[in-house]
């Protein structure tokens, strides 16, 4: 029975991934922080480590040996200047000292769950050989992204290591990204809608991508993960359709929607609550990101054909049960 250690696990796809663990016959241990809100996971039967991501110390002394995997889900996604030290430490530090971690505890394979973001912003198709732009950009959360991502690509001299980057994700167990856009528009409250678009993925396929990294990919590589492409605007207004509701809010052309960033930036820096919508954001939202995931497809035999329809009907499924 394989033995693994999971980061990030009480979130989106960390759920996913927990539970097909679990059914797939691992002894699981995963993070979780003070306060973490376990009554979705209660039924599972995982071994809780309380501890921050940055408490090395912690962790180690109940770390798991020998270990198959550590899958490191963990990672700050804030779009928000002010939260920039802390993004770096939990994206960057982090990962650097899980690392250090896996190889001191002779950990079996270390699969890192990074973002397309790490790849920038691209006019053509982005691939695993593309040049990682985001190390450049002025957004912290694609720099830090890169930076980990190219960390663990380094580590596999000395660490068994593979990187997936998935692109938009949805469905079941979200709480927070895409549910909100559902509830907006559910409410018909939606201001408006990014000029921008992709690829997107199931959670459930995402999470099932990180076993098959483990038994199928290559050291040393990166997967990019994909699905079926759509339209921020599309994608809108496939959501009001199975919510059966009107979809009043029209495409925010992004310098528009850069503007009211700022804006509501200028806000929170009064309020100190984080802004819905910030410049980098804005900038994040406003791109056609374009990508080929063939490489997972063959390799891996990821699944990149699930239709939008059907992810956004498993989504809606579980909040209206939740």
């Amino acid at each position: 029975m394989p033995v693994c250690v999971v980061t990030g696990a009480t979130g989106f796809v960390g759920k996913s991934l927990l539970r097909q663990l679990v059914s797939a016959g691992w002894t699981v241990h995963a993070l979780k922080r003070s306060g973490s809100d376990l009554s979705e996971l209660s039924d599972l039967n995982v071994t809780w480590i309380e501890a921050d991501l940055l408490d090395i110390e912690t962790i180690e002394d109940e770390f798991p040996s020998p270990c198959d995997a550590l899958f490191h889900l963990a990672s700050d996604t804030s779009a928000w200047r002010r939260n920039d030290d802390r993004q770096t430490r939990v994206n960057v530090d982090g990962t650097r000292a899980l690392l250090k971690l896996a190889k001191r505890m002779k950990v079996g394979r270390f699969i890192y769950t990074s973002s397309i973001s790490a790849y920038g912003f691209h006019n053509e198709a982005i691939t695993e050989s593309s040049a990682k732009l985001g190390r450049n950009s002025g957004i912290n959360y694609l720099h830090t992204k890169c930076l980990a991502d190219e960390m663990v690509i380094a580590a596999a001299d000395e660490l068994d290591t593979v990187v997936l980057n998935p692109c938009h994700i949805m469905g079941p167990g979200d709480r927070h990204n895409w549910a909100q856009l559902f509830d907006l528009i559910k409410q018909q409250k939606l201001p408006g809608i990014p000029a921008g678009g992709g690829p997107f993925c199931h959670v459930d396929e995402i999470a099932r991508a990180h076993l098959l990294a483990y038994e199928k990919g290559k050291r040393g590589e990166n997967y990019i993960l994909d699905g079926e492409y759509h339209s921020m605007a599309d994608a809108c207004a496939l959501i009001a359709e199975q919510l059966g509701v009107p979809l009043a809010a029209r495409v925010i052309s992004p310098g528009l929607l850069t503007l009211l960033g700022y804006l509501k930036q200028a806000v929170a820096g009064i309020t100190n609550r984080e802004p819905d919508i910030t410049p980098e954001k804005a900038a994040m939202v406003s791109k056609l990101i374009r990508v080929d995931s063939q490489k997972a497809v063959d390799e891996l035999g990821y699944r990149n054909d699930i239709p939008l329809t059907v992810i956004i009907a498993d989504a809606l499924s579980d909040l209206q049960s939740s």
